[in-house]
Formats: C-alpha cells, sequence, structure tokens
C-alpha cells in the first residue's frame, strides 16, 4: 500500500471580524438655547417713606432764675 502521509490538518479557518468601520460620531445636534424672554425688570417697589411721628418739641426746660446774691 502507499505509505500513508499524514497531511498537517488545514490551518483552522480564521474568521476574520469583518472590518470596522469606525464611523465619525454624529455631530452632537445642536440643542438650541432655550428662548429667552426678556422680562421687563419689575417695577422698583416705592418703599413708602417711614411714618413721619412729628415728635412735640421738648418743652423748654425752665432756666431757672438766677441766683439773688442779696447785697
Amino acid at each position: 500500500p502507499p505509505p500513508y502521509y499524514y497531511k498537517s490538518p488545514p490551518p483552522p479557518y480564521e474568521h476574520k471580524a469583518p472590518p470596522y468601520y469606525y464611523k465619525s460620531p454624529p455631530p452632537p445636534s445642536p440643542s438650541p438655547p432655550p428662548p429667552y424672554y426678556y422680562k421687563s425688570p419689575p417695577p422698583p417697589s416705592p418703599s413708602p417713606p417711614p411714618p413721619y411721628y412729628y415728635k412735640s418739641p421738648p418743652p423748654p426746660s425752665p432756666s431757672p432764675p438766677p441766683p439773688y446774691y442779696y447785697k
């Protein structure tokens, strides 16, 4: 019989992963800035003037009569 040549087993079939095409990430969709509602500034609340307490003028301090020097 012909000599038996042990064939080396075929190399295992390398399952190549499909090449990856690195997709550039989609550009971030610019979120539109929130609409600015220009609020008119609140009118300055007029601070009421502090109530005026009309103080009655202090009673005139009675000036003591000058001492009499009895000459």
